[in-house]
């Protein structure tokens, strides 16, 4: 069947519009609504790089630009002598959610049957576990990581078959400390408790800042460990939106804050699970702020600061824009992320969950 031309597109440019990215990139974006939406279908072709120029009123570079970023996004194709289509393998994406919508009352939450149904859902075969926040074994180099366990156990002697007391390995929180180095964070052995991975983590700073019947503002929607938590300690959860590329929706969280007491804030700012949203670092800086000036504890989960794909990882909440700032936002905040102490004396701290307070 012969490729169907699209002779015209109604897509003028904005060139004054806020927040929407370089022209090209807008260029881009218009032409990729036309194909997600179906008015542009596979093995469509369409206009030409020059009669874009004509149409959008931009330059020969930004049209060549905005098509080179349609075909990194697997949009369209270049065919030679022919001009450019459709991509032949497209399949339509569902859209991107948009801000949710939850309740404004804070209950108490139950999630045991539906992690059960997760739990059942990965052991069936042809199901990809998108429930949970774990790489799949193909990414992972599964034989290195075999030998160094190998390695380590042959050298471990009677340490490798006995308990860690807390607060753990003495050698792992040493490593612990050196990688801190990596977030902007100066943090000694001493100053680090090593748990059974982050959802306990998590539980024992929600212990350390609230108790039974308290309420926890969370995000909505958020990670099922988080609810559990929640769930197990007797606690209610108040839902704060989400958008799903910044995160939280500051606006409600501060409304929220002024109608009721909330005794700590849970957040996960560095992609989000599952939305994988990611908040700008003057969100972070706000979200501080905010808790600050109230004395609410801001435990903040931090497991997926590697997921990034380009460039450095973004700021801890704490660090927002620096560390002098968060220090200049007040004395209730410790010198280093993490600081509450529990019965008076004992610090608890988790290379997985920090509490700003």
């Amino acid at each position: 069947m012969a490729a169907r031309p699209v002779t015209f597109l109604e897509l003028k440019t904005d060139r004054k519009a806020q927040n929407s990215g370089t022209l090209y990139e807008q260029v881009a974006s218009k032409i990729e609504k036309l194909i997600v939406s179906g008015a542009l279908r596979p093995g469509d072709r369409i206009p030409s790089v020059r009669k874009t120029c004509v149409q959008q009123g931009v330059s020969l570079t930004t049209a060549v630009q905005a098509y080179l970023v349609l075909e990194n996004r697997e949009l369209i194709e270049a065919r030679p002598k022919s001009g450019f289509f459709v991509c032949s393998k497209f399949a339509r994406r569902a859209l991107a959610p948009g801000t949710s919508r939850p309740g404004s009352s804070a209950r108490h939450v139950s999630v045991g049957s539906l992690q059960s149904r997760l739990f059942d859902a990965v052991r069936m075969p042809g199901v990809v576990p998108l429930g949970a926040g774990y790489p799949g074994p193909g990414n992972l180099p599964v034989a290195k990581l075999s030998r160094i366990m190998a390695s380590v156990s042959r050298n471990a002697g009677a340490r490798g078959i006995n308990y860690d007391m807390p607060p753990g390995s003495e050698e792992l929180r040493r490593q612990i400390a050196r990688r801190s180095l990596d977030r902007r964070l100066n943090l000694s052995p001493d100053e680090i408790i090593t748990t059974c991975g982050g959802t306990e983590a998590l539980g024992l700073c929600l212990r350390a800042v609230a108790k039974s019947g308290d309420v926890i503002a969370v995000e909505s929607p958020t990670y099922f460990g988080v609810l559990q938590q929640i769930e197990a300690l007797g606690f209610r959860a108040l839902e704060i939106p989400m958008h799903p590329d910044y995160g939280m929706e500051l606006d409600a969280l501060e409304r929220a804050l002024k109608s009721r007491r909330i005794a700590a804030c849970l957040a996960v700012p560095n992609f989000n699970n599952p939305l994988g949203s990611l908040m700008p670092d003057a969100n972070k800086q706000r979200l501080v702020d905010m808790l600050a000036r109230r004395d609410v504890p801001l435990i903040e989960d931090d497991c997926a600061w590697l997921s990034r794909w380009l460039g450095r990882a973004g700021p801890l909440l704490r660090q927002g824009q620096g560390a002098e700032a968060y220090e200049h936002a007040g004395n209730r905040f410790a010198p280093a992320i993490g600081n509450r102490r529990i019965h008076g004396e004992r610090r608890i701290r988790s290379p997985f969950a920090f509490i700003a307070k």
